[in-house]
């Protein structure tokens, strides 16, 4: 360890001893002043440390060392007949010990702060969350009461329930933290929805909110029931990663049945949502046929 500062016999006195005028003194045949010396001694691992001694008379302050190290909280004072080892192993323990002790000290601000950390980050992400929220009620008003189940900060689709018991599921999707991507009604069932994991393909997250997307645009468009609309094929794909990308995706089309008769393919424009739902050239032909 690095001396620092010695300071022996009258406290008043302003003539400090070297270190090696020290190891002549008096002082230094005490348990203190043994120690002293030989963490001054010590170069395996106290390199980082100080120490200084305090072997004063002054009445209200009993001898000392005085170590201290970047990362404590308050330094580390060994006083004789504390019952401390005053051996180098035992003032090793003792400054082990001290770390853990700083730790503790530190916890409790550790964890408030922690605190304040985590309600700045759920305040930042809860201005998406509400935007999102208000788009959904604007559509669904029916989801007015449902909460966020499903908003893993990073990912665009946002999906709300009225409980996780059952369905429905409102989904919306945020571009650029904007509800920008449509807005949908998933009857599902919360945990089925959460399980599917992203992906474009029909029986993914992004595919089922772009058919369900279709269905509705469908049944709007040519008068069909939504409720006898069901998808066959997602044609979407992810762009190559670039930044800034504001939308990875690009959807192609979206091609539906009803029930067992015609096929409705549904396009979608640059924005990726519905642009334009009319019966597929076969089901086109069938009709003819018959």
């Amino acid at each position: 360890m690095k001396c620092t500062d010695i300071q022996i016999g009258d406290i008043n006195s302003k003539d400090k001893p070297t270190l090696e005028q020290f190891a002549e003194s008096a002082e230094a045949e005490s348990s203190l002043g043994k120690s002293f010396l030989a963490l001054t001694q010590e170069t395996a691992w106290s390199s980082d440390y100080t120490v200084g001694a305090y072997l004063t008379d002054a009445p209200f302050q009993k001898p000392r060392l005085v170590i201290k190290h970047e990362t404590f909280v308050r330094p580390l004072v060994i006083k004789d007949g504390t019952g401390t080892d005053l051996s180098l192993r035992g003032i090793e323990d003792a400054v082990r010990d001290h770390f853990r002790e700083c730790k503790e000290w530190l916890q409790p601000t550790l964890s408030h702060l922690q605190g304040q950390i985590n309600d700045l980050f759920r305040a930042r992400e809860k201005i998406t969350v509400d935007k999102a929220k208000a788009v959904i009620v604007a559509v669904f008003p029916e989801a007015a009461e449902a909460t966020p189940f499903s908003t893993p900060w990073g990912r665009d689709l946002c999906a709300f329930s009225t409980g996780m018991d059952e369905g429905p599921v409102f989904v919306v999707r945020m571009l650029d933290l904007e509800p920008a991507g449509g807005v949908a009604r998933i009857d599902c069932h919360p945990g089925y929805w959460y399980g599917l994991g992203d992906g474009v393909e029909k029986n993914k997250m992004h595919g089922l909110f772009w058919a369900e997307l279709a269905r509705a645009f469908a049944a709007r468009e040519l008068q069909i029931p939504e409720k006898d609309l069901g998808c066959e094929d997602v044609v979407a794909t992810e762009k190559p990663w670039e930044f800034p990308q504001v939308d990875p995706y690009v959807v192609e089309k979206v091609v539906l049945r009803d029930g067992p008769g015609e096929r409705i393919v549904v396009e979608f424009g640059s924005d990726n949502l519905p642009m334009k739902a009319e019966l597929s050239m076969a089901s086109r032909e069938e009709a003819v046929g018959s």
